[in-house]
């Protein structure tokens, strides 16, 4: 029987995007509720969210019982929190995530990820996503 590598990218709004493979759920830059209301109704169970930066339009991570990974700006923000600097990489829930340094110059410390599901490398960032690809050397 084949591996299913299937990956599913869904934008939700703002900055957000839903990528789900068979066994995966991440949540980018969260930006849901009365604050957002141009957002769905998102009725998700992320098993991890990564968040770029400190802006609240980023870092709406709270409403969800996730691993939420993030740059130091961040630290002692949510319950369940993996804190990464730049250039590092962990295995999250079974996912390779690497945080790489992105150019916001409103953040005091800006970041993408690069992740590894349905068998292939998926860039984010904080920034425009051509800012990611270019220092991923894509």
């Amino acid at each position: 029987m084949e591996e299913d590598l299937s990956v599913c990218v869904t934008y939700q709004s703002h900055s957000c995007f839903e990528v789900k493979d068979i066994d995966h759920t991440l949540l980018t830059d969260p930006f849901f509720g009365k604050e957002n209301p141009y957002a769905p109704r998102y009725a998700g169970k992320p098993d991890i969210v990564l968040v770029t930066h400190e802006h609240f339009d980023h870092s709406g991570a709270e409403q969800f019982n996730a691993i939420v990974v993030a740059p130091p700006t961040l630290t002692g923000k949510f319950k369940k929190m993996i804190v990464m600097e730049h250039g590092e990489t962990r295995l999250v829930e079974g996912v390779r995530v690497t945080m790489i340094g992105a150019s916001h110059h409103q953040s005091k410390y800006p970041a993408g990820y690069v992740f590894e599901l349905g068998g292939g490398d998926l860039p984010i960032s904080a920034t425009p996503i051509w800012t990611a690809f270019n220092r991923w050397k894509i």
